[in-house]
Parts: structure tokens; sequence; C-alpha cells
């Protein structure tokens, strides 16, 4: 009986994925928790992934908390593999596009450059890098986790992590970087700085002046704090635009 069970499992999970398009998310539901992934087509997929289905090392409850914290990363990396793979630790397959009425999904072909490009990159936080906010970020462009929102208002309710939480706030940046590290374009009037994933981190001199000091890569979830002085930095703004108007006056 559960061979029959098994194939009638494996039968379900072909029918599945034979309606999934690429770009679709795929939520591989196990046990106590689901593992997601972006469909790349022809039964392949690109994920976050490690030991113990991309969760990272069972390493015991302070290993654990620690990951929860945001202090430990290298656990997972972006992977292509064949879906075959991932359904050997068993669960069964659905697409759940389940965002798709919150955000407007990316162009397939959009996703699955975001994904491709991520191909792999290292690093794991169960907090605000795991693998659903890879799928979500590749089709939304926002990444999002629905498992930890709902664990961390479980733990909440209870109040436990709270100092997990802080942890968590002050470690979802990537960097630090002085804003006069960044590499300035005068045209787009934005500040660019490199991001390891090929692509730059940016941020415009509106939203400096606005006092905003997050400054985001548009290919993948990383973050870096703009490390400036509002107050000088509006001067130095306010100066620059007081010696180019005699200019733009002659213009005129």
């Amino acid at each position: 009986m559960a061979e029959v069970a098994k194939i009638e499992k494996t039968k379900e999970n072909e029918d599945v994925l034979a309606q999934a398009k690429p770009g679709d998310m795929i939520e591989f539901i196990r046990s106590s928790y689901s593992h997601w992934a972006i469909y790349a087509g022809n039964g392949f997929v690109i994920h976050r992934w490690g030991d113990n289905d991309g969760i990272g090392k069972s390493v015991g409850f302070w290993g654990n908390f620690l990951t929860f914290s945001g202090t430990q990363f290298d656990k997972a990396t972006i992977l292509q593999s064949n879906v075959t793979d991932v359904l050997n630790l068993g669960g069964k397959v659905r697409i759940n596009n389940y965002l798709d009425n919150k955000y407007q999904p990316l162009p397939s072909e959009v996703i699955l450059d975001k994904a491709r490009r991520a191909l792999n990159q290292e690093g794991y936080n169960l907090v605000y890098s795991n693998c659903e906010h890879f799928a979500t970020e590749c089709r939304y462009g926002q990444p999002n986790s629905r498992q930890v929102q709902i664990a961390v208002g479980a733990s909440a309710a209870l109040g436990v992590m709270v100092t997990a939480a802080a942890a968590c706030d002050r470690m979802a940046f990537h960097d630090e970087v002085e804003i006069e590290d960044f590499e300035y374009d005068d045209e787009s009037e934005t500040y660019y700085w490199p991001c390891p994933c090929g692509d730059r981190f940016q941020i415009t001199k509106e939203e400096l002046e606005s006092g905003e000091d997050t400054a985001r890569c548009p290919s993948c979830s990383l973050i870096v704090r703009v490390i400036y002085d509002k107050d000088a930095f509006m001067e130095k703004t306010s100066n620059l635009k007081q010696k180019t108007s005699p200019a733009m006056e002659k213009i005129v």
C-alpha cells in the first residue's frame, strides 16, 4: 500500500508540474514547512538550497537561534536543480504564485534572468534571506516570506525572540558604505555602489535629501546602508545649485 501511495503522489506531482510555466513559483510542501523555487522550464527549478532542504545544517538549538537572529549566513547556495532531486525529500508540489493579487509579476524572461544571475551566490538567513524570499524577489522584485511572518507573529504573541528580531533588523544590511565611496551620475542624479550579484546598489539624490539611507540593488534582495550626514549633504547640494544657477540663467 505504501508503494501504491508513493506512485500516486508521484503522478500527482507530475501532473501539477506539467501545468507550470517558466517564472512560476513552485512550493514543495514538506511535513512542517514549505520549500520554494522558481520554475525554469524543462523540469528544472532555480532555488536557494543547501543542507537540510536549504534550511541550513542542523546545528542544534543555539545554531538555529543564531541563524534566526542573523548571525550565520553561508548555509545555502542558489542552484538550478532537477525537480526530481528536490522531490526526493518527500512531500508534494504545487504552483503557488500567492502574491499575484498584491504585486504585479515581472515578465517571465525578467524573472528567469534575475534567478540565473543569482546562480552560485551563497548566503542564508531564516528571517530575511530564505528560499521563499528568493522566489518572491525573483517573481515580484519584492522579497517576502509568509512562513517567517507567521512564525514571527506567533513568537511575538508569546513574547519570544524579541532580541532576535532586533538583531535581525540590525543585520539586514549587506554592508555600510560612506556616501563618498559611491559613484554619482549627474544625469540621473543617482549614487551607485557595486553589488556582489554584478549589478549596482542605487539611491537617488532626492531620496538622500529626504533622509533615506538605504541603497537597494534592483537585481537581488541585498541592501546597503549609506553613511552620511543629512544636513551636510543638503548644504553641499545647495551650494552646488547656487554655483550652477548663474550658468543656467545665461543659457536661458
